[in-house]
């Protein structure tokens, strides 16, 4: 209850700064975990004041002016993200290490490199890696907190899977019910990236059904106890290969770094690749039938900032494959099928039930 009127005072107060708050049709993750709740199908960013000085100090970030905000909308401006919004102090979201200079590198979208480095193919099979049991503290179901939270849901007909593929269904009670239809890995096959890790995954996906009244997603979640403020999860490490939010199908990452959507004759069935580094992380989709997509046109990107980059580095961040509706409306199915990944030679000590190639 008390959300309403703390947003209602920082729409005045950002009015009185002369600040034009504009819609947005963005996935975000971020936006359904911290509350929830969608404006008229578009995502309600929640503002914070957590890029002050003294936050920033807390945090342990060096000092820099203006201070550099990780998690704003993409439709805020450079010059707007890297503000402190004149005396109010207001940030989109988390206090970083880097300048706005910085920040204006960060944006620009690198290509995935030509091929990885050393290691070797791995493949998966669903039936033994997704088999998580039901909590409905889990956080991995934090999204859908509010909505219906149900063991079955875990299960056939909502969650299937064989030894080359997973399917999610919007079908039976759960249409029309805002259930939580999802599994994951965190207890089978749980990573980290880069050369101490994954480096680059290939599937195919089958979309069947309503695209565009569902959320929905298949997505690496990332873990970090000692770095997350949010439970476990490091959301701008999050990362989304396939995510329908808002009538937006889209590679993402939890709202932060440059979000693409899918190509539209790719909307229904296609091929995501996939590359991860210690550094950041690019995506993007092809045709059905693809092994792989070539590393051209608009890719979506995303540059850890120096925390979490670090982070990584030293093996402080994990990530495992989740899969999930947590906004039921039509009859739909997302099938994830033929997933290969490359990996270093820890990956299988990390993920045992990964297939060497």
């Amino acid at each position: 209850m008390f959300i309403l009127p703390f947003i209602i005072a920082l729409v005045v107060a950002l009015g009185e700064q002369g600040l034009k708050v504009r819609e947005v049709n963005s996935t975000n993750r971020l936006v359904a975990l911290k509350l929830n709740v969608t404006n008229g199908g578009h995502d309600v960013k929640n503002p914070s004041s957590n890029c002050d000085e003294a936050s920033c100090e807390q945090q342990q970030c060096p000092k820099a002016e203006p201070f550099f905000c990780i998690s704003a909308p993409e439709w805020v401006t450079p010059e707007e993200r890297c503000s402190r919004f004149h005396n109010n102090n207001i940030c989109w979201g988390i206090c970083d290490v880097r300048s706005c200079k910085d920040f204006a590198k960060s944006e620009t979208k690198s290509l995935p490199p030509t091929s990885p480095a050393s290691g070797r193919w791995y493949s998966l099979n669903p039936s033994t890696a997704f088999n998580a049991p039901f909590s409905a503290g889990d956080y991995v179901n934090g999204a859908c907190n509010g909505n219906w939270k149900d063991a079955r849901f875990m299960r056939s007909p909502y969650i299937t899977s064989s030894s080359n593929s997973i399917r999610a269904a919007n079908v039976g009670e759960a249409v029309q019910r805002k259930a939580c239809i999802y599994q994951h890995t965190f207890n089978t096959c749980k990573f980290q990236v880069g050369q101490a890790g994954l480096m680059a995954l290939e599937f195919d996906y089958s979309i069947t059904g309503d695209t565009w009244s569902n959320w929905f997603s298949f997505w690496l979640n990332s873990y970090s106890p000692s770095l997350s403020q949010w439970g476990n999860w490091v959301p701008e490490a999050e990362i989304d290969m396939l995510e329908e939010m808002n009538r937006v199908m889209a590679h993402n990452f939890a709202g932060f770094g440059h979000q693409v959507p899918f190509k539209q004759e790719n909307l229904f069935q296609g091929h995501v690749t996939l590359w991860v580094s210690a550094q950041g992380a690019q995506a993007t989709d092809c045709r059905a039938g693809s092994t792989t997509c070539p590393a051209q046109g608009d890719i979506a990107s995303q540059t850890w900032s120096s925390r979490t980059a670090q982070g990584i580095q030293n093996r402080q961040v994990w990530h495992f494959f989740a899969i999930d509706y947590w906004a039921t409306w039509l009859q739909s199915t997302m099938t994830i099928s033929n997933v290969r990944m490359f990996g270093s030679y820890y990956f299988q000590q990390q993920c045992p039930v990964a297939v060497p190639l």
